[in-house]
């Protein structure tokens, strides 16, 4: 600021006004925390941001005059400051710059705790973050774990995606082991699923699943044929041991042009010579079955000198209907006698079903049918086919003995598809199997006898068979498991 003056003259003034509120403004908003407090030379107050400090300097003036004080002031009722003079300046000011000590420990405290709530909190986050990571990544280990236990690979310097990897590779190879092992015992396989065909272990879709498995030829339509060797001198009351050693042997030796022609190689049953034929049409099976009946029998008598009786199925159209087929094929076989011959004989099922299907009076037909819908577990159909056999007694005359022995043989026929499958009368019956022919005999109404065979025989089989075979279902895969998890993947 420059001001004209007379320099011969001292007596001039200059007055300058200060805007106080402004002033006040500008210090509140610069103080950054800390208190001012402005006193004239005479201690009267110009500036004060804190009430305690300047009521204390106003009551004890003389300690303004210390200059350059750096100390702790300890205020009775009013705190603790840590406070700093700077003396009487030129312009007769004093000038006291503090800072409350208990509220700088106040705010201290508050960023300690507020560095401890963060430094929680994060350890919490790396905490979860660790058990999400745990979660996440413990199937991983789980999987690892368990391809570890079965393929027996060591990984312990492998990380788990390395270590599943090699365990994958370890289970294909064994995989493929498996299956060249199941390649070169296919004659065995193949055998056991015939068998437990004809026994009634394999439901419809087991059948062609195998089917399919196995890589048996398909056709249209099938023929069984059974064949049994007839020793010379064989009777009754001879061993049966012989005769099945004898079929185990003919069964191993069959000439490979034969079996080539069959769906399956040649079996061995209880005995019994089963051979499976298949063709597009009627009249190619029926020549087909004829032509390897005729190869066969031929092979039998010039290698084992022994003569063949021959019973054959009706055409069937899928190997699920194989155990009926076996079925025919063993009463054929009854029916045609079991006495010793000097030359081998085959006879078709149809040729023994006269008057629609009545054997001796007694309707095989119906009962192979009766027992087919047993082993599908088919109650509807079971329960029709029984009508349909007691209304054939009742409309053929058939009374008294014969009438008991037809039902007796009808439900044997059922009990024969239980043992088959591995139940007893005792399980399903329990403490009434022995009454359930007895009844047979006090019933004399069509109606109630419907009833008594369809309520307490026929339907009670149907049920306890779909029991067995799923528990038994469930069984076989528990032991499975068990097999496999035992060696460690690999049945070698």
């Amino acid at each position: 600021m420059k001001l004209p003056g007379n320099v011969n003259r001292v007596d001039q003034i200059v007055m300058v006004q200060l805007n106080l509120p402004r002033l006040r403004q500008r210090l509140d908003s610069n103080l950054a925390g800390y208190e001012l407090c402005i006193f004239s030379s005479d201690a009267k107050t110009i500036y004060s941001s804190d009430e305690v400090l300047e009521n204390y300097f106003s009551a004890h003036p003389e300690e303004l005059k210390n200059e350059k004080r750096i100390d702790n002031l300890k205020i009775e009722d009013g705190g603790e400051y840590r406070i700093r003079l700077s003396g009487t300046s030129g312009n007769g000011m004093n000038y006291v710059l503090a800072y409350n000590l208990g509220e700088m420990k106040e705010g201290a405290g508050r960023i300690l705790g507020v560095s401890l709530v963060i430094m929680g909190a994060l350890i919490i986050l790396l905490i979860l973050s660790r058990i999400f990571t745990s979660i996440l990544y413990q199937p991983v280990k789980s999987l690892n774990a368990y391809v570890s236990d079965i393929a027996g690979v060591d990984t312990e310097e492998m990380d788990e995606f390395s270590a599943i990897r090699e365990n994958v590779v370890q289970l294909v190879d064994t995989k493929e082991s498996l299956q060249l092992m199941v390649q070169n015992q296919q004659k065995i396989l193949v055998e056991q699923f015939i068998i437990r065909t004809i026994r009634g272990e394999m439901t419809p879709e087991a059948v062609a699943g195998a089917q399919e498995q196995f890589q048996l030829p398909r056709a249209r339509v099938y023929q069984l044929l059974t064949a049994v060797c007839m020793l010379e001198g064989e009777t009754d009351q001879e061993s049966e041991l012989e005769n099945e050693a004898l079929s185990m042997t003919i069964v191993k030796k069959a000439p490979e042009g034969i079996a080539a022609g069959l769906i399956t190689p040649v079996l061995c049953l209880n005995g019994q010579i089963l051979l499976l034929t298949g063709a597009n049409t009627q009249e190619e099976l029926r020549e087909k079955t004829m032509r390897i009946h005729t190869e066969f029998t031929e092979f039998v008598e010039t290698e084992f000198g022994c003569s063949l009786i021959s019973g054959v199925s009706q055409v069937f159209p899928g190997l699920k209907y194989l155990r009926t087929a076996y079925n025919e094929c063993m009463e054929t076989l009854k029916n045609t006698g079991s006495g010793p011959r000097d030359h081998s004989d085959i006879t078709f099922y149809e040729e023994i079903a006269r008057n629609d299907g009545i054997i001796s009076g007694y309707d095989y037909v119906m009962e192979n049918a009766l027992t087919k819908a047993v082993n599908d577990g088919d109650c509807e159909e079971a329960a029709q086919l029984v009508d349909k056999f007691i209304n054939s007694l009742n409309n053929r005359g058939i009374t008294r003995h014969d009438r008991n022995f037809f039902l007796y043989r009808l439900v044997i026929a059922v009990l024969a598809v239980l043992s088959d499958a591995g139940l007893s009368a005792n399980q399903v019956f329990r403490d009434r199997s022995e009454d359930i022919f007895q009844k047979l005999n006090y019933i004399c109404e069509s109606d109630k006898l419907k009833s008594y065979m369809n309520s307490q025989i026929v339907q009670p089989s149907i049920e306890a068979l779909r029991q067995y075979r799923y528990q038994a279902s469930s069984e076989i895969l528990r032991r499975i498991m068990e097999l496999v998890h035992d060696r460690r993947g690999t049945l070698r």
